[in-house]
């Protein structure tokens, strides 16, 4: 069983052109037809930094939900980001990038370690309080390239102050550092047995040639929760190198081999395949 995360945020995000309200609709509503466990659809950050988002709410508001068991996620690293989207009914899910190397979390959101902590208490209060779950993504779990001290001893503390707040479901993400299938195998081998109640995934930046066996060492490790984005767009706007997101039809095909089943309906898939098509490519 997968559980498996589309994310059009990633593609729009990173994308040169400012893609109209209604086209993002559009997209968006033909991916909950589809059959994904949930959609990363959008976020609420500042437009001086990610213009590409500035219009989430409105987005949101803009959904047909009726007979949809989609869940959508909303990413904001602020309390007020939260506040903002909380009341939406249409939101079932709210993340938050929580890093373990000190050095990406103050570039990623400004704030460091122990700054973060107090304000992911203060996000799931709020997400407790309007029936919203709390998704926690820990860019550079893997390592980083800030020389900043990292091992599986620092991340297993780190998850451990996360979870004492409540958290239940941590993805883990390189955002721009190309990692070893064999250190992937060694962090979800060490997290997930330390920390059973949590459900912990993959957002796997990646490329072309690397990602079968990155993929496998997660699933082999027992990760059952992956993020994916059509042709593979997007990466982290906060990063000085980009690398591409795991395609959605490579994940695919990783399933297809190992037998794999999945809900998706796959004349949704090309319909939004070729909206991507329109959206992103032209």
């Amino acid at each position: 069983m997968i559980t498996w995360i589309e994310s059009p945020r990633e593609a729009m995000q990173s994308h040169g052109r400012i893609i109209p309200t209604a086209e993002k609709i559009m997209y968006i509503q033909t991916l909950m037809n589809a059959g994904f466990d949930a959609l990363d659809v959008g976020s609420i950050v500042s437009p001086k930094f990610i213009p590409q988002m500035a219009d989430t709410i409105e987005v949101l508001k803009g959904l047909n939900m009726e007979e949809n068991t989609t869940g959508l996620m909303v990413l904001t690293a602020s309390l007020k980001g939260v506040e903002a989207v909380a009341g939406i009914k249409n939101v079932s899910s709210i993340s938050f990038p929580f890093s373990v190397s000190p050095t990406f979390q103050k570039k990623n959101i400004n704030k460091t370690i122990e700054e973060s902590i107090v304000l992911l208490e203060q996000i799931k209060e709020v997400c407790v309080k309007n029936n919203k779950d709390l998704v926690v993504y820990v860019p550079m779990a893997f390592g980083n390239p800030y020389q900043d001290p990292w091992d599986n001893e620092i991340l297993l503390n780190h998850l451990e102050q996360i979870t004492d707040i409540g958290i239940e479901c941590v993805s883990f993400s390189n955002v721009s550092v190309p990692i070893q299938k064999e250190v992937i195998k060694a962090v979800f081998s060490a997290a997930i047995p330390f920390f059973p109640d949590i459900e912990f995934g993959l957002h796997l930046h990646t490329s072309q040639s690397g990602w079968f066996g990155q993929v496998e060492a997660a699933w082999d490790s027992g990760c059952r929760r992956f993020d994916t984005v059509i042709s593979g767009l997007g990466g982290c706007p906060m990063s000085d190198e980009l690398l591409g997101n795991l395609d959605t039809d490579l994940l695919l095909k990783f399933l297809k081999e190992k037998e794999i089943k999945t809900a998706l309906d796959m004349n949704v898939l090309n319909e939004a395949r070729a909206l991507a098509a329109k959206l992103f490519l032209t």
